[in-house]
């Protein structure tokens, strides 16, 4: 019996007592409550838009965060976490899940206490199951479709600067697109740039009516320029994370957005 209950406590427990994650949690502060109860908790608010009617995002870092990015390779792409305020209601990203899909080498459970805190979490959403972080750190939609890894490289410039600077020239002259937010990470050589899509087939509110199971928390998209590289995740990669579940028919859906997308991030990082 005493052998059966030490197996038991080697490879059964483990099983039930492993937590899995959902890309989102739904909040339980208000509307009116979210920012001031950002700056109270030390989050800093470093963009805000609203992609659509009904809609607002508001992006969200912490001293923490950046500093967990600057010890890992590409980890500026989890700097930021977004919050949407949609149909009344408050939801925002797993800190947790946004570490596992994107390597850091930290988990950000701090920062998951941190905001569960400050806005509430009242349970997970955006798939059907959880997933082990394990699972996460390897995921990737279906076999022959992106991982992680699997970036793509828009262009290098002379210098960090001249590629940061080309960036937002692009943007500042782009009708599809937006600047909303900018992260030069401190003690390391890492500068993320979120956008806005306005219109064409990767446009905010098109995605979204797809992916209607997840939160708009989803958005914005991202550039890293890391050294004089700038890059950016596939987007079939950085949709799927958000919705793990997508079928095969919301795929087709839309089937012209990754390609949409990855042409503008070309076009807002062409050298001039």
């Amino acid at each position: 019996m005493k052998k059966l209950f030490a197996l038991f406590l080697i490879f059964i427990l483990p099983i039930f007592c492993m937590a899995g994650e959902m890309p989102f949690i739904n909040a339980t502060a208000s509307p009116t409550e979210v920012k001031p109860l950002l700056a109270e908790s030390g989050f800093q608010i470093i963009g805000e838009y609203t992609p659509y009617s009904g809609t607002q995002i508001i992006v969200i870092s912490h001293k923490l965060l950046q500093d967990y990015a600057a010890k890992t390779k590409q980890g500026g792409f989890a700097a930021s976490l977004r919050v949407a305020i949609s149909n009344n209601k408050v939801s925002y990203n797993n800190p947790v899940y946004q570490a596992a899909v994107y390597h850091l080498k930290n988990d950000l459970t701090d920062i998951k206490v941190k905001l569960k805190n400050t806005l509430g979490d009242a349970g997970q959403f955006g798939a059907t199951q959880t997933r082990s972080i394990g699972e996460l750190k390897d995921y990737h939609y279906m076999a022959f479709m992106p991982y992680f890894d699997d970036l793509e490289n828009l262009n290098k410039f002379k210098s960090h600067q001249n590629a940061i600077d080309t960036v937002k020239s692009h943007l500042n002259s782009n009708n599809a697109a937006k600047n909303i937010y900018q992260i030069d990470i401190p003690n390391s050589n890492q500068t993320v740039i979120g956008f806005a899509i306005h219109s064409g087939d990767g446009a905010d509110k098109k995605i979204m009516k797809t992916l209607k199971n997840s939160s708009a928390a989803h958005l914005p998209y991202e550039l890293l320029i890391t050294g004089k590289d700038v890059v950016m995740l596939h987007p079939k990669f950085r949709i799927a994370i958000s919705a793990p579940d997508l079928t095969m028919g919301d795929f087709i859906d839309i089937m012209s957005a990754p390609d949409a997308i990855i042409d503008l991030g070309n076009n807002i990082s062409k050298s001039k």
